[in-house]
């Protein structure tokens, strides 16, 4: 490996000892290896320091920050886009899977063609002990035999058009787990975004900001894997939320700081002219009205 990689991977976690083993053995076994492999640990009180100075000792490629306490799970994430060297960057939850050639498949795409700036994969979901849920494709969403609850399935034609604001709208009404943000990505373009900020569902905010820079791809193969679990944060209340994305962070009222970000966006991202700039703002103003109707059913 040179001395400075391709590709910065970056691992935000907290008290992840029951999921960051597999994880970090899956991204270690990538066929693409030119890359280091930045954790962040944000004052775990588990076992997550130990199994991250483990690996440390035995990979010169990762390397292991730890946070002196718990900074919020949205400063974390910037903090590993922060301590990154390559020109690609990828950031990869401490519970989710790969296929061996998601690295190089995305890498390949984004070297190919200089228009894309984000590129991922078709994806599945899968439970707490990594089974894959099975797909209804009538349905097309994954479904849990055991409840019987079903997950919709993450669209992966996303923000592929050539048009800045058809992008932004896709962003904002398809995109549902938001797993863009685990995909490689142009470091650059990601720095002249908001990154992400102490609210939940700022990482909508800022893949909205990326498709305003240019074409995301999708790689139509499956090789990233979802897990869903009790202990992710769409399992959280709403003050479990708040707590979770920044604890040192004033209250907000996350739908508003949500809606503000994407006018900003729509206002000062990309290259766009007033015609582009006014669908964009109308993307947000149908996404507002959309979302108070969901409120006010669900009472959040």
């Amino acid at each position: 490996m040179t001395d400075t990689p391709l590709v910065s991977i970056g691992v935000p976690v907290y008290n992840g000892e029951k999921y960051l083993p597999e994880t970090l053995d899956c991204l270690l076994k990538q066929t693409f290896g030119e890359f280091e492999l930045i954790i962040s640990d944000n004052a775990s009180t588990d076992r997550t320091g130990e199994i991250c100075t483990d690996y440390a000792s035995r990979d010169r490629r990762i390397k292991y920050h730890r946070q002196a306490s718990n900074i919020g799970a949205g400063p974390n994430h910037n903090c590993v886009v922060h301590l990154s060297t390559g020109p690609l960057f990828k950031m990869a939850a401490h519970d989710d899977l790969y296929a061996p050639t998601y690295l190089e498949r995305c890498v390949q795409v984004l070297e190919q063609d200089p228009g894309v700036i984000l590129a991922h994969s078709d994806g599945t979901l899968i439970d707490s002990e990594g089974q894959p849920y099975p797909f209804d494709p009538a349905g097309q969403s994954f479904v849990d035999k055991r409840s019987g609850q079903r997950f919709p399935r993450e669209p992966i034609e996303v923000a592929e058009s050539a048009s800045s604001n058809e992008r932004f709208h896709e962003v904002l009404h398809k995109l549902i787990w938001c797993t863009d943000m685990y995909g490689v990505m142009r470091r650059d373009l990601m720095n002249r975004t908001s990154l992400f900020k102490s609210y939940y569902g700022s990482d909508k905010v800022f893949l909205a900001e990326m498709a305003l820079l240019g074409r995301f791809y999708h790689v139509r193969e499956t090789l990233f894997m979802k897990r869903y679990h009790s202990e992710m944060s769409a399992s959280m209340t709403a003050s479990e939320r708040e707590e979770f994305m920044d604890t040192q962070a004033p209250k907000a009222f996350p739908y508003l700081e949500l809606f503000k970000g994407y006018s900003m966006a729509a206002l000062t991202k990309g290259s766009l002219g007033l015609t582009e700039r006014a669908r964009c703002l109308a993307s947000v103003a149908q996404k507002t009205v959309v979302a108070r109707y969901w409120r006010s059913n669900e009472e959040i």
